[in-house]
């Protein structure tokens, strides 16, 4: 692009008005003619992927680098400043998408007109496009733009203002307003006063570990990581329910819609309740699972002995141990808690007989030699 015209000028301007970049207004004016044109010049002629297109501003406050996993997003740098131990880099980054980063501010230029056609790159602003922020804090900034502007606003509207809304329409949707700016408060509350629980270590895919849990298991290295990380998930959960249970009561001077409100209100609370009980059901299957194979091999590890003839020794043997091998399995019968059914006893008999029998005639003698 050799020349910006009224409308990239314009387009500039809120970028610079909304970050702050007054003294850098040159420099943004620079993105826009050279490396954002290849964002801008399709978004304006309408032949870009999206109807938007979104400008977001990282300071230099930090040695990390703005995230790149935003669609379509390009990273162009402002200023750069240089220190004994790193670099530190401003930029403004260009995308059609939204990360989930936190404290991102975002401005947006968004198309009123169909795909296809092109603005009017001579006027500076008109209703063919539209300007905004999206704030570092969207859900409040939507709350108090909600309940404090238009919640209030409407509720003092007169009858003219309402036109041909019936009472029953209006009653409706305020109620229905309330509900959200409710509902969106409540949600905000469970963000702020959830927990964060800690991830796993990027070493470890997820993915990989999913497509074999087996293999998994035997990795010395997964198994402790993630034994350490569900410790200190245990340990952070219970530090959550501690202080959550004992914040009701140490708050006596409030009136008692308090305490309805604090039992009802977070649902944070309500699903770190249904994690720990599905915890719970969890840690005793695996309990019992332990316990299990520790009886297991306790009893079993009794029969090793009366086994090892019916693959290594001769029928007279095999025959000899057999009076030993019931006599054991029926002591394991009756004190055993867990290989005592009927499928583990069942299984276990047909696995000697096909042993016996299998061994048995590979020795035997034909009767014509």
């Amino acid at each position: 692009m050799a020349t910006l015209t009224p409308r990239h000028r314009w387009m500039v301007a809120q970028v610079v008005s909304s970050f702050k970049l007054a003294e850098y207004e040159p420099l943004v004016e620079a993105l826009f003619r050279d490396q954002f044109a290849i964002k801008i010049d399709p978004f304006l002629k309408g032949t870009s992927s999206t109807q938007y297109l979104l400008f977001s501003y990282h300071a230099g406050t930090h040695p990390a680098s703005p995230r790149a996993d935003i669609p379509g997003k390009l990273i162009c740098s402002v200023l750069a400043a240089s220190s004994s131990q790193t670099v530190v880099t401003s930029c403004i980054c260009a995308a059609e998408g939204v990360s989930d980063e936190a404290g991102s501010k975002y401005v947006y230029f968004l198309r009123t007109i169909p795909f296809g056609k092109s603005l009017n790159l001579s006027t500076p602003a008109d209703a063919e496009l539209a300007f905004g922020e999206l704030p570092e804090l969207p859900l409040q900034a939507l709350h108090t733009a909600l309940s404090g502007i238009f919640l209030p606003t409407v509720e003092h509207f007169d009858k003219a203002d309402w036109k041909k809304c019936t009472d029953e329409q209006r009653n409706e949707f305020l109620a229905c307003t309330r509900t959200l700016c409710k509902e969106l408060g409540e949600a905000i509350d469970a963000l702020a006063h959830g927990i964060q629980l800690k991830q796993p270590d990027p070493r470890f895919s997820l993915a990989d570990i999913r497509m074999d849990y087996i293999a998994a298991a035997k990795n010395p290295d997964i198994v402790s990581h993630f034994e350490e990380l569900l410790d200190d998930w245990c340990k952070e959960i219970e530090r959550y329910l501690e202080a959550s249970l004992d914040k009701g009561a140490a708050i006596a001077d409030n009136g008692p819609r308090s305490e309805l409100a604090s039992g009802v209100s977070p649902k944070s609370r309500q699903s770190v309740f249904h994690t720990m009980r599905r915890c719970k059901q969890l840690d005793v299957a695996i309990t019992e699972a332990f316990s299990e194979a520790k009886d297991n091999v306790k009893y079993l590890a009794t029969l090793e002995r009366f086994i090892d003839p019916l693959y290594s020794g001769n029928p007279a043997s095999i025959l000899e141990s057999l009076s030993a091998l019931m006599s054991a399995i029926t002591m394991i019968h009756s004190i055993s808690r867990y290989y005592n059914t009927t499928e583990r006893m069942v299984s276990f008999f047909t696995k000697i007989t096909k042993q016996a029998c299998c061994y048995s005639s590979i020795h035997r003698v034909p009767e014509n030699s």
